[in-house]
C-alpha cells in the first residue's frame, strides 16, 4: 500500500511538473533526493535516542543515495535524448514527466520522515497514510470478514485461511520474534510447528528462551545489531510465515519489529501477529500434513 501511495503521489506530482520550466525542476530533483538523505539520517538519530540505544552513520545509505542520483542522472539524459528526436512529429516531454515523478516520489520519502522525526498533530494524522503498520491492534482483529464452508471444522478453516489470501504451506521456515509476556503462550504454538518438521529462525532473545526449551532455533541478528541478514532471508524467499508479537511500552524493540513487519508485507511473506490466528493455522497444518511413525513389530 505504501508504495502505491508513493506512486500516485509520483505520478500527481508528474503532470503537474508539465506547467513548470525545465531547468529549475532539474535542481528540485537533485535537491529533493539530499533532503530525503539528510531527513533519513535526522529520523534515524531520532529513534535511536527515543529507545536508548548508540547510533552510527551507515555509509551504505550515502552509497544507496549516491547511486539513485546517478540512476536518475543517466534516465533524465536519455528522457532529454528521446524528447529531442521526437521533437519534429510527437512531443512526449518525458523529461518533465520523469522529473515530476521523481519528485514526488522523494517528496513521499521526505514526508515518511518528518513523521519519524516529529509528533506534530498534522504528521500523526499523516502517519495514517505513511509508514503504516501491519500489526493488529485489538480493534483490527475482527475488521475483515473470510468464510469457509464446509462438514469438517478443519476444513472449512482450511478454506476460510485461503480465501483471505494466504499462502497454507506446511513445510519450510518460521521467522519468529515474541514479545516477553508473550513467550510462555507462543511456546507450545512453536513447539508444535518444531513438530511438523518446520525450521525455526528467531531473534536473540527468543531464540534463547525456544533452545533452553528444547527446540533448536537458528538465530539471525536485527538490524539494530549491524546485521541485514533477517531482510535478506525474507527478500530471498526463505521464509514461509513470520509470527511477530509486540510489547507496547518496550521502546527499545519497537523499531525493529516495525522493520521486520514491513520487510515481510513488501516480500509477500504472511505475517502473523495475534497467537490465537497461529493457534487456528497450525490446526488445519496438522490437519493436512501426514505425520510418520513406526510400528512396533509384535
Amino acid at each position: 500500500m505504501e508504495a502505491l501511495y508513493r506512486f500516485f503521489n509520483g505520478c500527481a506530482v508528474s503532470f503537474a511538473a508539465l506547467l513548470a520550466p525545465l531547468p529549475p525542476l532539474v535542481w528540485c530533483v537533485t535537491l529533493f533526493i539530499g533532503v530525503d538523505f539528510v531527513t533519513g539520517v535526522a529520523a534515524s538519530r531520532v529513534e535511536a535516542r527515543r529507545e536508548g540505544r548508540a547510533w552510527r552513520f551507515e555509509s551504505r545509505e550515502a552509497w544507496r543515495t549516491a547511486q539513485k542520483l546517478g540512476f536518475v542522472i543517466i534516465a533524465l539524459g536519455m528522457a532529454c535524448m528521446i524528447d529531442a528526436v521526437t521533437a519534429g512529429f510527437f512531443a512526449p516531454d518525458l523529461t518533465r514527466l520523469f522529473a515530476g515523478f521523481v519528485c514526488g516520489v522523494e517528496l513521499w520519502s521526505f514526508l515518511e520522515n518528518a513523521c519519524r522525526i516529529s509528533d506534530a498533530r498534522a504528521l500523526r494524522w499523516l502517519s495514517r497514510f505513511v509508514g503504516v503498520d501491519s500489526y493488529l491492534s485489538p480493534e483490527m482483529k475482527s475488521t475483515g470478514e473470510a468464510i469457509g464452508y464446509d462438514n469438517s471444522l478443519t476444513r472449512a478453516l482450511y478454506k476460510s485461511l485461503q480465501s483471505s489470501g494466504m499462502t497454507v504451506a506446511n513445510y519450510g521456515t518460521i521467522f519468529v520474534t515474541i514479545a516477553d509476556h508473550d513467550k510462555q503462550r507462543a511456546l507450545p504454538l512453536i513447539r508444535r510447528f518444531y513438530n511438523l518438521g518446520f525450521n525455526i529462525e528467531a531473534t536473540k532473545g527468543t531464540c534463547e528462551f525456544l533452545r533452553s526449551h528444547g527446540i533448536r532455533t537458528r538465530h539471525l541478528r536485527k538490524l539494530s545489531e549491524g546485521s541485514t541478514e533477517i531482510y535478506d532471508s525474507l527478500r530471498k524467499g526463505h521464509v514461509t510465515y513470520v509470527i511477530n508479537t509486540i510489547d507496547v511500552n518496550q521502546h527499545s524493540t519497537r523499531r525493529d519489529g516495525y522493520d521486520i513487519r514491513r520487510a515481510a508485507v513488501e516480500n509477500n511473506v504472511t505475517i502473523f501477529t495475534a497467537l490465537e490466528t497461529v493457534s487456528v493455522l497450525l490446526d488445519v497444518l496438522e490437519e493436512i500434513t501426514l505425520g510418520v511413525s513406526t510400528i512396533d513389530a509384535q
